[in-house]
């Protein structure tokens, strides 16, 4: 992934998508398959965004088999349309072929929009609106659907499962000695699903996904801390490695609070079953 205004000129880019692209969801992939080779895509980011993101940059970059550069709309945000023009053309000399959304904006205050963009560069292909079942695709969507732990929506938008990557860390110990061992980890700018468990699958070792039961929240039962918990089904994970991906599959309960060990140890057993039904 390289910085776009660092590199002088990439004479092999002819077909070039701008956008976000957080989520990789249906709607960006309709622009992708407007690009023909040798292609790129140009990554317009907010500099300080904190709210999290569906797919983090340095996973996007692994997830697109092309180039990619990236750029912070500060760096590029009082640029008007020309000069936006411009930069790009320097960059990308030998460009044939421009494609964005129909609701791309740019220009000084995101002046400009798609059709001026066009005026100006006549080889730009404008995508239409993507709708699944009359929902239009847009990241914001797949974000409130998780919000609600309604993973059949997030990922019909998404166009595959939601996945979060994180960081394997040691922890209470408890599912290991009391309840079901579990890899516990720690995630960096994803934006997490609603609280509860959920049947799930996971990357343990490249490229398998194993069945799984998932629990993301506050163990209200025990010491009352935020946690992201897999439980691997019918496995037991001897060495576990630094970092595992999970897909969310479906909710299947909230958070709960239980009134003893025994209690939890029987709801665990029983989530472990819905899990196997939902991922049969």
């Amino acid at each position: 992934m390289l910085n776009f205004l660092s590199i002088s000129s990439e004479p092999k880019i002819k077909s070039l998508a701008i956008g976000k692209f957080d989520g990789l969801h249906l709607g960006h992939q309709a622009l992708f398959k407007e690009l023909k080779d040798p292609k790129a895509l140009l990554i317009i980011e907010k500099k300080h965004y904190t709210k999290g993101y569906l797919t983090p940059l340095k996973y996007r970059a692994k997830l697109v088999g092309m180039p990619l550069f990236f750029v912070y709309l500060e760096e590029i945000s009082r640029l008007n349309a020309s000069e936006f023009l411009d930069l790009l053309k320097k960059k990308f000399p030998h460009l044939e072929r421009l494609v964005v959304g129909y609701d791309f904006r740019f220009g000084h205050e995101r002046q400009n929009d798609a059709l001026f963009l066009k005026e100006r560069f006549e080889k730009t292909i404008i995508v239409p609106e993507v709708k699944i079942k009359e929902i239009s695709v847009h990241s914001k969507t797949i974000k409130l659907a998780l919000s609600h732990g309604d993973l059949s929506l997030a990922n019909k938008l998404l166009g595959r499962p939601y996945e979060v990557c994180g960081e394997v860390i040691s922890d209470q110990g408890l599912g290991h000695k009391e309840l079901a061992p579990t890899l516990n980890i720690t995630t960096k700018d994803f934006i997490l699903p609603s609280f509860g468990v959920y049947a799930s699958l996971v990357k343990v070792k490249d490229p398998i996904y194993q069945k799984s039961v998932s629990f993301i929240g506050n163990r209200l039962s025990t010491d009352q801390n935020f946690a992201i918990e897999c439980h691997v089904l019918d496995t037991i994970i001897e060495k576990p490695p630094q970092e595992i991906a999970l897909r969310w599959v479906q909710k299947i309960r909230e958070n709960m609070r239980f009134s003893s060990l025994k209690e939890l140890k029987n709801q665990i057993q029983q989530d472990i079953l819905r899990a196997k039904e939902i991922l049969r």
